[in-house]
């Protein structure tokens, strides 16, 4: 396979690529018998508007390429024969010697990096592989990342290989102690998948010409952690086909117009980038501006919480999810959750006496007040609902009324959406929302038959239907004895 290396300046390349022919080999046209091939990499290229760092391609023992010689694709039917040839010396260098136990004869002759590069029976292209599945790895990327062609070579001695892909680097740096886990690059038109190659021009892959072509690349990082020196980033290298080759027009314009690039934390957060009109040449380092990753998470309504990208199949990440966002600030990184879990069965008091909880937009002061009245007799449980919301953990408490009708809006009156809110809760093994009312801790104000105000009741709202306001919010008894309808869900501040 393929190993790069980024060196600094560019070097020359190949200075001491051997020039030795067989003695089978003929004059200029006559066909050339050979079971050797000696092979480089073509010069990067030095025309970019970006900055430019270097490349060199080094060949890696177990390499092995695919030659064609003579393939017939001038017309049909058409004939185009691979023949593997291993690497059999120079490995970790940048001229390597390729061999074959069957020689090869012909006139004009292709080949083909990776040897799983590939033909179709009675077609007259060359397949390639661009990997849209990709892996860290520092200073450099993985062996066999970038497909490599060389088009009608007539010396064995001096194959020089065409890039396939060109590098979008990407510089990160944090002042927090961040690491990440992946990164997906996002492009308008194909960067990764199945391209091919017409033997009969000279130039690399076509992308519009691909078969089961993809714009999507996942770069996998798996907690490397982000350099604190802004002069000294951490630097990812992401392959993406070419968009010209040769003075080719292989995109529509000759660029990505849009390529986003999502960077994911390892703590879920994530840091969105997006490119325009980014060209990417065969063998250029495309080295963007450095960006500092702080790590910090930005909300929406509906994110699992702490993590907004959980791996819902992976058991450990499930059991990381502590609730579901419903309300978030300006800046999306603090706002309120609601628990995975419910209480039900529990009274709101055993009393039913006036608490004085009064705030109808902050539990956390309801349940602040219920928590000095238990103070003040630690001996008896007088508010079973809230010490099921407390045993959650700390920061955990009865949502006030107007928190509980905010969950109730992302939740929603149509079927779907409460199917879908009730799937998120059940990927990360949650309750799924009851059909019946729900408990605040907001008292509720109702008038006796002498005219005075009753607090013997709080706020509930309404989960099985809400076609208007009557139908949302009715108040209940807190000492209420109809424990399969005293349904309660916990929320926290973030």
């Amino acid at each position: 396979m393929k190993r790069t290396v980024f060196l600094l300046p560019i070097l020359a390349m190949l200075a001491g690529c051997t020039k030795q022919q067989s003695e089978s080999f003929g004059s200029e046209g006559a066909p050339v018998t050979f079971d050797k091939i000696v092979a480089h990499a073509a010069a990067p290229g030095t025309a970019s508007k970006t900055a430019l760092d270097g490349l060199e391609m080094l060949w890696s023992e177990g390499d092995a390429i695919n030659v064609a010689a003579d393939p017939q694709f001038s017309a049909k039917p058409y004939s185009i024969t691979l023949h593997e040839f291993g690497i059999s010396s120079g490995a970790g260098e940048k001229s390597a010697v390729f061999a074959s136990d069957t020689p090869l004869t012909g006139t004009v002759m292709y080949a083909a990096y990776p040897a799983s590069s590939y033909t179709k029976e009675g077609e007259k292209y060359i397949y390639f592989d661009y990997p849209s599945v990709q892996n860290y790895v520092p200073d450099g990327i993985e062996d066999g990342i970038i497909p490599m062609y060389a088009h009608a070579f007539t010396d064995p001695s001096d194959v020089e290989f065409m890039y396939g892909s060109g590098i979008l680097r990407i510089n990160l740096y944090s002042t927090n102690d961040v690491s990440l886990e992946k990164i997906i690059v996002t492009t308008d038109e194909p960067a990764s998948g199945v391209f091919v190659v017409d033997p009969a021009l000279k130039r690399m892959p076509r992308v519009k010409n691909g078969t089961n072509s993809q714009t999507q690349i996942t770069y996998n990082i798996g907690g490397v952690s982000l350099s604190k020196d802004p002069s000294a980033p951490t630097q990812f290298n992401i392959c993406l086909a070419n968009t010209m080759s040769n003075g080719a027009k292989v995109t529509e314009s000759g660029a990505y117009s849009t390529v986003k690039v999502d960077i994911y934390a390892a703590d879920g957060s994530v840091l969105t980038k997006t490119i325009r009109d980014q060209v990417i040449e065969g063998g250029v380092i495309y080295s963007k501006s450095t960006i500092a990753f702080d790590g910090k998470i930005c909300y929406s309504v509906g994110d699992y919480y702490p993590n907004p990208s959980v791996d819902t199949d992976d058991p450990e990440a499930s059991a990381a999810v502590e609730g579901i966002v419903f309300e978030v600030d300006e800046t999306g990184q603090h706002g309120k959750i609601f628990s995975l879990e419910e209480g039900s069965g529990l009274k709101w008091s055993l009393s039913g006496t006036v608490d004085n909880t009064d705030d109808k937009a902050d539990g956390q002061v309801n349940s602040d007040i219920i928590s000095g009245l238990e103070a003040e007799d630690p001996s008896t449980i007088q508010y079973p609902a809230f010490d099921w919301a407390a045993s959650l953990g700390e920061g955990w408490y009865i949502p006030a009324v107007e928190e509980l009708t905010s969950i109730h809006a992302l939740r929603g009156d149509l079927s779907a959406q409460k199917n879908a809110l009730n799937q998120k809760l059940t990927d990360v093994s949650g309750t799924p929302f009851s059909e019946y009312f729900y408990y605040s801790s907001t008292e509720y104000d109702v008038l006796d038959a002498d005219g005075g105000s009753q607090r013997n009741r709080v706020y509930t709202v309404n989960f099985k239907r809400a076609s208007s306001a009557s139908d949302l919010l009715s108040g209940a008894l807190k000492n209420s004895s109809d424990s399969d309808k005293c349904v309660y869900r916990a929320v926290k501040k973030f």
